[in-house]
């Protein structure tokens, strides 16, 4: 019982020595850290700031200036012929990876046949700095959904393919009403 009392005392007075001097001792101070932390901390509010939502305040709507265009409602026929020009595109792209060669060999035409296809489109709209914009921004997104739903297609993950698909879909109606409302304002100007 001795040696476990004996035990006992010294590891208290170990401890509290340990707790005595880590108590005293002065944390280090690195000045700089804090600085960067600040910084940091900054940024986080600005960020929370202007992600705070808006408080919904109802607006009326001012009545339309004499002779100002309103914007017109996209045109399903536009959006369809878009569609399945988009469709053809993936049957050709399906048809053409079989052979990889000639699939890059082929990345040039495909790339002017395109490009005829957006002009007999839109028209001159293309040279539209918006609507150069919207078509990039377009572009990228439709190289990425083709690409995840090629994967899926790969992997046969028919939930994923699906999906991809749909969105698919949903860009092209997106893109179409935005260049839709970009010509509607280029003819309004």
């Amino acid at each position: 019982m001795k040696i476990h009392a004996s035990v006992l005392r010294a590891l208290v007075l170990f401890g509290s020595l340990g707790l005595c001097a880590s108590a005293a001792a002065e944390p280090r101070r690195d000045d700089r850290h804090d600085d960067q932390r600040g910084r940091r901390d900054d940024h986080r509010d600005r960020r929370d700031q202007q992600a705070a939502p808006a408080p919904s305040i109802p607006v009326a709507e001012a009545p339309a200036a004499p002779g100002a265009v309103a914007p017109a409602a996209p045109d399903p026929q536009l959006t369809q012929r878009l569609r399945e020009a988009e469709q053809q595109r993936e049957r050709d792209r399906r048809n053409g990876q079989k052979d990889s060669r000639a699939w890059n060999d082929g990345r040039s035409q495909r790339a002017a046949t395109h490009r005829q296809q957006l002009s007999s489109t839109w028209g001159s709209l293309v040279n539209n700095p918006d609507a150069k914009a919207e078509l990039a921004t377009h572009a990228d997104r439709m190289a990425r959904l083709h690409r995840i739903l090629d994967i899926a297609n790969e992997k046969g993950d028919t939930a994923l393919a699906a999906r991809a698909q749909a969105d698919i879909d949903a860009e092209i109606a997106r893109d179409s009403q935005v260049m839709q409302s970009i010509r509607a304002k280029a003819g309004a100007q």
